[in-house]
Parts: structure tokens; sequence; C-alpha cells
């Protein structure tokens, strides 16, 4: 019996979906650009088999795609390389003109297996010509890097607020300037940022995660390196408090160190709405407005990158999170479109604050 993966699953599903003739509608891409940001998604399923109509929305609303490019170099010193999807998205972001969004240059959970057995110094080699290996593959079509991600992890109880990693233990603290040298070496013209989630909520653990990025972004600008912006994932909790006062002070912090803000991976987790399909519809989208509002109206974020564009591809219809099902077992509606690629209210709400958010410089 064949097994799919998730992703090759979904694609099916997706490609088995009847989709209606698309009214045209308004861009995100063009809303965005014309006030100075760029706007994109991540592509949720193979773009070399899925139907026609997702792949001219993808198109006609971004500007920006986020495709996968994990580390998969069979050996120490081997160049990476990707499957099929992977190859799609690149391909499809290269015919539509689309600079990439990167993700992830460094990740503890993309180490390749020999990883954990090299020498520190062998390990410090390898994790350093995946960084300026895979930059300076994409030299002059990316946009942005996700240099590293989600180096922090305050519960592990260091000073430093650093995750307990294998990236950590086998190269000490600085591996995170290290690779932000690596990829700026191998493109100059991208934008390096450092990414985490879990930085909106006005929660203790939040606020402690927000003041060890502060913190980390003080000793990276100290040692001189390379960093121009810190990635902030946006996956909204309606569980979670959120005080836009204590937010906007953030992003404060963040913007007069010099650097500039993208909202990497926004979407909605739509775990605890209550209601029938509109009344969720209508939470989700204020949730977006809510947020929106006070992230766009800082002039230092630049980008905005949705995790999905339609609802039964989002992550959180994946079987395997079980974390993320909702009790009532129905199927989770977070993005801005819907099975049928009508724009939700969720669309409408983006869409607005794009609109409304303050002209800043472009790039």
């Amino acid at each position: 019996m064949t097994v799919l993966s998730r992703r090759r699953a979904l694609g099916l599903a997706f490609a088995a979906l009847p989709v209606p003739a698309r009214a045209a509608a308004a861009s995100l891409k063009q809303a965005a650009a014309a006030r100075g940001l760029c706007f994109g998604a991540a592509p949720e399923t193979d773009l070399g088999t899925a139907p026609e109509a997702y792949r001219a929305l993808l198109a006609e609303q971004c500007g920006l795609l986020a495709p996968v490019l994990p580390w998969t170099a069979r050996e120490p010193g081997g160049e990476d390389s990707w499957g099929p999807q992977a190859a799609a998205a690149l391909s499809f972001a290269a015919t539509n003109r689309m600079a990439i969004a990167g993700s992830h240059l460094l990740w503890h959970e993309w180490l390749p297996k020999w990883f954990a057995g090299l020498e520190p110094a062998d390990a410090r080699a390898a994790a350093e010509q995946r960084a300026a290996g895979l930059a300076r593959r994409f030299a002059g079509r990316v946009y942005a890097w996700n240099a590293v991600n989600e180096a922090l992890r305050p519960e592990d109880g260091r000073d430093d607020g650093l995750r307990a990693s294998p990236l950590l233990a086998q190269l000490g603290p600085d591996f995170i300037a290290a690779a932000f040298a690596a990829a700026r070496r191998a493109d100059p013209a991208a934008r390096l940022l450092y990414n985490d989630y879990n930085l909106e909520a006005a929660t203790r653990a939040q606020e402690a995660k927000r003041g060890a990025l502060l913190r980390l972004l003080d000793r990276l600008l100290a040692a001189k390196a390379p960093i121009d912006g810190v990635g902030l994932q946006s996956h909204l909790d309606p569980g979670a408090p959120f005080d836009e006062r204590r937010y906007r002070d953030f992003l404060r912090e963040i913007s007069g160190r010099g650097l500039r803000i993208a909202i990497t991976e926004l979407d909605v987790l739509d775990t605890r709405t209550e209601g029938g399909p509109e009344a969720r519809d209508r939470a989700v989208a204020d949730i977006y407005a809510r947020f929106l509002a006070v992230a766009l109206d800082e002039p230092a974020v630049s980008s905005v990158v949705a995790w999905g564009l339609t609802d039964p591809l989002s992550w959180q219809n994946d079987p395997s999170r079980r974390d993320f099902r909702r009790a009532d077992g129905l199927a989770a509606r977070p993005l801005a479109y819907d099975a049928e690629l009508r724009p939700k209210p969720a669309f409408h709400a983006i869409l607005h604050a794009l609109e409304n958010a303050p002209v800043r410089s472009p790039g």
C-alpha cells in the first residue's frame, strides 16, 4: 500500500475540488505596494500539479513566495537538493517574477542526521556552508532570508534565553552571528532576518521571550553581525490576550535599533472561535484587523507573508497536528480564501489594513 505524505494527500484533495470561475478581486499585492509594503504567501501545495485557478490566485495576490527549503544535503559538504514540490515552487516564483521570502538558512528542526556526529569545528563549517551555499544559490532572487529561525526559548533556563538545541550544543551561542556573516558574504543584497514565534500576546511567557529577543538583538548589533531585521511569525491565537499598546512598544523597540520588521507566517489559529462558519469567519477577520492595525502602523514593518491563502490546505488542517484540532472536529477556517477560492471576511480585513497603512519607503 502506498502511503501519501500529508502535503501530497492534501494536494490531491485540493486538486479534486471543483473550482468555479473566479471574478477578479482586489489585489493584496497591489494594495501593499501602494503603501511601500511587500505582500506574499507560502505555497500550500505542489504548484506543479495545483489547479490553474489556484496558481493564478497566488500570482495575482502575491509579490513574494515563501517556499520551504530544508537542509537536505546527504553528507557534509554536499549541496542541498529538493523534491519536485520545492522545485515547482521555485520555478513558479521565477516565471511570475515573484521574489523569494527564504525559509530558513539555519533551524534546529532541519538538521541532517549526520550533523550531530560532527566534531565542533566540522559542525561550524557545515552550518556556515549551509547558510552561505543557499544564499549564494539564490542571490539576486531573494527579498529576505530567515537567516536563523527559532533560536530562543527562555523556558530552557539559560541567562541568554537561547534554545538548548543541537546547534547551540555543537556551535556555541555565537552560531547566530556566524550564520548572518556567512549569508551576507554570499548574498550582499538580500535582507537578513532573525525569525521567531510567540512574540505578540500579552502573556508573561511571551513578555519574557520579547525581552530575550531584544537582548539577542543587542548582542548581535554589538558584535556587528549583519542583521537587517526581525521576522515575527504571528500565528495569532484568539485565546491569548493582545495589548495594542504593549505590542506597539515592542515594535518600536525593534525599529529603534535601526532594524526592519517582517511579518513572516501570518494566520489565525482557528481553534477556539465559536459558532457557525459565518460567526467564526467574522471572529478570524476581527483578529486580523486588530493585529494589522497596530503592526502596519509601524513604518519599520516592510513586508507581510501569510502562511497560506486557502483554508483547506492550512497546516492547521493537518490530521497529525492534534494540538491544533478543534474540539468540534470541524475544519479550521484561518485564511483569506475558502475551498472554492472565494475571498472571505479575512481577505477584506487584510486588504483594508494594507490600504490604510501609512505610506513608507519601499524595500
